[in-house]
């Protein structure tokens, strides 16, 4: 297929979507940068061919300008409370998209449901207990401290806190059911340092494992995990993933109907297995991607 020529418009304006749109030329597509922000809050406008000061989640008036500059595809990186705007835009112009509005849902918008379609195809998940607003006390009888209770449509660790006691868990809860709603997940949490990633590549229905890797937190002032400061590649867990894990898997892909895309998958390993609480539909953060070239060519 031949892209050469074509239009490719970016919903953000990041500096990963700065690389995105510098890797977009390298391949001889015209660029258009589309968001609220000016350029000095969005450098990915300035060096495309094109930047539009728009409010991407008018829809109406994206698909609008879409047909009218003959706008061929639309890329969306790295930001979830994106996809949702992406995905209506597509169907509405008639583009091609990376996933359908079900499939954002589950892989990279809801935690909670992310957690039932692993634990339909065996796929082992961190522990949950149940909770509510009520606050019942056969529920708060159950729970074993310390938890981790943070918003089921968070991302990027908002809202996400550890807490050591009963008092803490019910002040955060409802700090988050105020703030974010009821959807809310509280879970074991998890004491290890070994928290693994695993990254696939989906070409044409099939996926293919592109990176794994180990990351590595550094310590805040008040002894909580603060920023990643280390990712070791690949990740010396993978054989023990593949041979124990990887089939179901590949079977979840299939069924939730993945065609071409990228997915990663976040948890931890444990002494007798491994435990995922973490997907996402999308490129990360990370740029695990620029690793995965210079390993795999």
């Amino acid at each position: 297929m031949d892209i050469k020529g074509k239009k490719i418009m970016f919903l953000g304006g990041s500096g990963l979507d700065a690389c995105a749109v510098k890797r977009a030329k390298e391949l001889g597509l015209t660029t258009i940068v589309a968001n609220w922000y000016d350029v000095d809050r969005a450098p990915a406008k300035a060096i495309a061919d094109e930047a539009w000061k728009v409010d991407f989640s008018n829809t109406e008036n994206m698909v609008k300008l879409i047909k009218e500059n003959h706008v061929d595809g639309i890329f969306v990186g790295w930001t979830d409370s994106h996809l949702q705007h992406y995905v209506d835009i597509c169907n509405k112009a008639g583009l091609p998209c990376c996933g359908t509005a079900e499939q954002f849902e589950v892989l990279s918008n809801n935690k909670k449901k992310f957690k039932e379609i692993c634990i339909k195809h065996n796929i082992p998940v961190v522990k949950d207990y149940k909770m509510s607003i009520d606050f019942s006390p056969e529920d708060l009888f159950h729970v074993v401290y310390p938890v981790i209770v943070k918003p089921a449509d968070g991302s990027g660790g908002r809202g996400v806190k550890c807490c050591l006691n009963e008092k803490e868990l019910i002040d955060h809860y409802r700090y988050l059911y105020d703030n974010n709603g009821p959807n809310i997940i509280c879970e074991k949490y998890i004491d290890t340092k070994r928290e693994i990633f695993l990254n696939y590549t989906i070409i044409d229905s099939e996926a293919h494992l592109a990176a794994s890797y180990m990351s590595f937190n550094s310590k805040r002032d008040d002894g909580k995990d603060g920023p990643a400061i280390l990712h070791v590649y690949p990740s010396s867990y993978t054989k023990q993933y593949q041979e124990t894990v990887e089939p179901q898997v590949i079977n979840m892909i299939k069924d939730i109907g993945l065609k071409n895309c990228v997915l990663s998958l976040q948890g931890f390993v444990l002494d007798d297995g491994f435990v995922f609480h973490e997907t996402g539909l999308r490129m990360g953060g990370g740029q695990s991607y620029v690793f995965t070239k210079l390993l795999n060519g």
